[in-house]
């Protein structure tokens, strides 16, 4: 806390696979990027469905989608104009994370 009574938080996660080898994560991409009205997540080796989480430059969760075949689509029209995570997961396995761009 500062002297003026304001407090300052910070969180900080950091994801990074540790071991002596890199692990190979599947291949996946986003379209189109920037995107516009719809952020396509394909995903083409998927075997099982897998989760796809969207969130904001502040890491708050704006959007969240199960895909069950080789793409899912999440509706962005409504969201501000800014950068963006996009990460994947399959049964509680993280599969990579991308930049997603938001533009109109």
């Amino acid at each position: 806390t500062r002297a003026s009574g304001c407090e300052i938080v910070e969180t900080v996660l950091v994801k990074l696979a540790s071991g002596t080898s890199n692990p190979t994560l599947p291949s996946w991409t986003l379209q189109p990027n920037p995107a516009n009205d719809v952020l396509k997540i394909v995903f083409e080796n998927a075997q099982k469905p897998f989760t796809t989480l969207l969130y904001n430059a502040q890491g708050q969760l704006v959007g969240t989608k199960i895909g069950s075949g080789s793409s899912v689509e999440i509706p962005v029209a409504s969201l501000p104009p800014g950068f963006y995570w996009a990460e994947i997961w399959e049964e509680g396995q993280f599969l990579g994370s991308r930049k997603v761009l938001i533009a109109r």
